[in-house]
């Protein structure tokens, strides 16, 4: 089961403190109006862990996650995932996408990634795409597939019967 947290409680703080990904940003920035925790739970136990931004832009870097001033959010940037249990980090995703597609309407879900074959082979094998390699920053942006295009409209044809 997929659960949203925006609010630190001391076992979330513990649990975020084993962020192998972006270790280095403050354990208080993760929560806020546009700042969430999702946690894939599995067995009443912590199985994934995804730290996600809801932004109106991609970002190349990560003090961009938390530039304040947004009001219409329109991407979701994933900036941390990982896992506790071997593949729950493939059910996050499955689960996290369409929530934040529902949820909160975004257009675009993305994700801020560090170079590493690890994030390609996680990334790529959950069907994203690379949207930007951001090369003098040594960051990725990868993305999964965009609103519309899950809509099936992949050409449309306008015809004039004039």
């Amino acid at each position: 089961m997929l659960k949203e947290y925006r609010r630190l409680e001391p076992w979330l703080v513990d649990l975020l403190k084993g962020d192998p990904v972006r270790p280095e940003i403050p354990i208080e920035d993760r929560v806020s109006h546009q700042h969430a925790v999702f946690v894939l739970w599995q067995d009443d136990k912590p199985a994934a862990v995804c730290c996600a931004a809801l932004l109106d832009y991609v970002p190349a870097v990560e003090c961009e996650l938390f530039e304040d001033g947004h009001e219409h959010y329109d991407h979701a940037c994933l900036y941390t995932i990982w896992s506790l249990q071997r593949g729950a980090g493939r059910v996050m995703v499955e689960a996290l996408l369409p929530y934040l597609r529902m949820k909160y309407n975004v257009d675009r879900i993305v994700t801020l990634s560090p170079t590493t074959e690890m994030a390609r082979k996680f990334h790529i094998g959950n069907g994203a795409v690379v949207y930007r390699i951001n090369e003098d920053v040594e960051t990725i942006n990868y993305e999964y597939e965009p609103a519309w295009a899950l809509t099936g409209v992949t050409n449309i044809s306008h015809r004039s019967d004039s």
